[in-house]
């Protein structure tokens, strides 16, 4: 129990640590970004293309060193 504390203690205090510098960051800025600019969407998009698929497959197989089988 209290490894998982320490990883959940560990996990916050990274999160406001990120949050201080950004908004550090942003204090510096000369002209403030539009809010809709920096939030991270929850749109989902719920279909790709057969073609999108094969690009991601080829970057994560190129990330993590895989090799390229042609059938």
């Amino acid at each position: 129990m209290a490894e998982g504390y320490d990883k959940r203690h560990i996990k916050r205090s990274n999160e406001l640590i990120t949050l201080a510098w950004n908004t550090a960051a942003l204090v510096r800025t000369k002209e403030m970004p539009e809010l809709k600019n920096i939030l991270i969407s929850d749109v989902v998009k719920e279909t790709q293309t057969d073609d999108e698929m094969l690009s991601i497959v080829k970057m994560l197989n190129a990330a993590f060193g895989g090799e390229v089988v042609e059938v």
